[in-house]
């Protein structure tokens, strides 16, 4: 009996025992394949990353006073350990003069191409940057005068990294960029958001403990004019690199714009030797460089439409279009439809600001001389409707009583001077304020308009009404504002004030069934674009 016991317990103890050195020996293949197939992954990615190339891409230089031979040699030499350079790009706003000097070693991978090629022929080592297939997998675009050498681990890291990215997030428009100067204090963080739509770049910052080194954080932008950036081949053409006056900035700001992932590489060494105190080593240059860095700056601002610069900790802003000595940023309208709404943009936020500055001057006018007058068409609408101009509107329109004209000072002279004027235009037939402002009798037909500037013709419209039979009417109709139409005169008796840019300005009374008189029921709630199809 005992026995029996003793051997049942044998046989179970044997029979765990297989079990367990099947276990185990399955769970070691389980490993060992495992294991091999991280490792033919982390193999085939080192493979992957071995067969990229790279393109260096030098901008930002000045033609007069560079180091750009001796950044390509340095450049070149940080990263070649890591990646091969299967071409380097310099690239210029026009043929450099005198002729760039390329070290012997790197002519044959060398190419200068010029973003604003010359109506003359240019010499045959030129070539229009438009024309240049990028032959690299990626590409890092550098500032002239960095010596990229001690860098040469951080290129490294950063590559590496950069590509890991990509390979995550493949078919993404991606791009990454490293400061010249990695101050180690405290850690400010910027990122930008371009609106396109409203013409604005807005930068804000936070302070905040500094990422681990060697890895690419969440903050997007830069105004280091400094920046070294990274991308692939297909982002760098995508972003048209061979358009912007500026490309390492310029591709920044351009990537904000079309919605690229951005980031920040934090490297690990507090700066890269700047070697542009020893080209720019007079005042004269140092001045010279600032101003072609500024001219460029806003040619560049110019090509991507940014007009206003908001920096929102400082709560400062920073205007990139028109003003009083320039014409402003469209054309003619035709059909009621400024160009930039083709464009898929509203009104330049400079051309709404100067728009608001000339009304609110003519305001003040009309309120000094008591002169009856209310906010006509879409300027009404956007009053009643948020208190401003429309986002979209292009101009200011109001209505006064004819039998006021002669309290305005300023429009009596201005009809005076276009009766006198045979030729009738702005010099002749127009009156200038000591303010700027150009009061003029318009040429279309029987209103007045005033222009913020002689040279700047944002304006506001003032058309003179007159009574009749209860109907309030004028004398010329707009064909192209369906809402140009006569209305009872009840509407304006009495006339109602409200807030208007910060002002307290006249309206008709009934302001909505006045505008839905007009624009049709609905039109304050539900706001629609100009033009002829709407």
């Amino acid at each position: 009996m005992r026995f029996g016991i003793v051997a049942t317990w044998i046989a179970l103890f044997i029979s765990l025992f297989n079990t367990a050195l099947f276990f185990l020996f399955n769970t070691r293949i389980h490993d060992q394949n495992y294991d091999d197939h991280i490792s033919h992954v982390q193999r085939q990615k080192t493979k992957d990353k071995q067969a990229a190339s790279l393109a260096l891409l030098l901008s930002d230089f000045d033609e007069w006073a560079h180091s750009v031979p001796d950044t390509l040699s340095y450049s070149v030499q940080a990263v070649m350990p890591f990646i091969p350079v299967s071409q380097i790009i310099i690239a210029s706003s026009k043929a450099p003069y005198p002729p760039i000097s390329i070290p012997p070693g790197l002519s044959s991978l060398s190419t200068v191409a010029v973003t604003q090629p010359s109506i003359f022929r240019e010499a045959p080592f030129i070539q229009d940057a438009a024309t240049i297939q990028i032959k690299g997998n990626l590409v890092i675009v550098m500032p002239d005068a960095l010596d990229m050498r001690e860098a040469s681990r951080e290129y490294n890291i950063w590559l590496q990294e950069h590509m890991d990215f990509m390979e995550i997030h493949p078919n993404t428009c991606f791009l990454s960029f490293m400061n010249a100067d990695s101050d180690f204090g405290s850690f400010v963080c910027k990122n930008a958001c371009f609106d396109t739509l409203r013409w604005t770049l807005s930068i804000d910052w936070d302070r905040m403990p500094r990422p681990p080194r060697g890895t690419l954080s969440s903050c997007n932008y830069t105004d280091d004019h400094r920046v070294i950036l990274l991308s692939d081949s297909a982002t760098i053409h995508r972003l048209r690199w061979f358009q912007l006056p500026i490309v390492g900035r310029g591709l920044l700001l351009k990537g904000h714009e079309l919605g690229c992932v951005i980031k920040q590489f934090i490297p690990s060494i507090p700066r890269l030797y700047d070697m542009s105190a020893r080209v720019l080593n007079t005042p004269h240059l140092q001045e010279k460089w600032t101003r072609y860095r500024a001219q460029r700056e806003e040619n560049l601002y110019s090509i991507l439409g940014i007009k206003l610069e908001v920096h929102v900790v400082e709560k400062q802003k920073f205007w990139h279009g028109c003003h009083k000595n320039s014409g402003r940023c469209f054309g003619t309208v035709v059909d009621d439809t400024p160009e930039y709404i083709h464009q898929g943009r509203w009104t330049p936020p400079c051309c709404l600001e100067h728009i608001r500055t000339t009304a609110r001057y003519l305001f003040q006018v009309l309120n000094a001389a008591k002169v009856r007058y209310w906010l006509e068409g879409g300027t009404l609408l956007g009053a009643v409707r948020h208190g401003n101009i429309i986002e979209w509107d292009y101009d200011c329109d109001i209505g006064i009583y004819r039998d006021d004209i002669d309290k305005i000072k300023e429009l009596t002279i201005a009809e005076s001077k276009a009766r006198m004027s045979h030729l009738n235009n702005i010099i002749l037939g127009a009156y200038e304020s000591p303010e700027g402002f150009v009061w003029e009798k318009a040429r279309e037909g029987d209103f007045y308009r005033v222009q913020f500037s002689r040279f700047n013709h944002l304006h506001v419209d003032i058309f003179p009404f007159y009574e009749k039979d209860g109907v309030m009417t004028k004398d010329t109709w707009m064909e192209t504002h369906r809402q140009d139409m006569e209305f009872p005169s009840s509407f304006l008796k009495p006339l109602e004030t409200i807030t208007f840019m910060n002002m307290q300005v006249l309206i008709p009374n009934h302001a909505q069934e006045f505008l839905e008189m007009k624009f049709g029921k609905g039109c304050i709630e539900h706001p629609r674009l100009p033009g002829p199809t709407n």
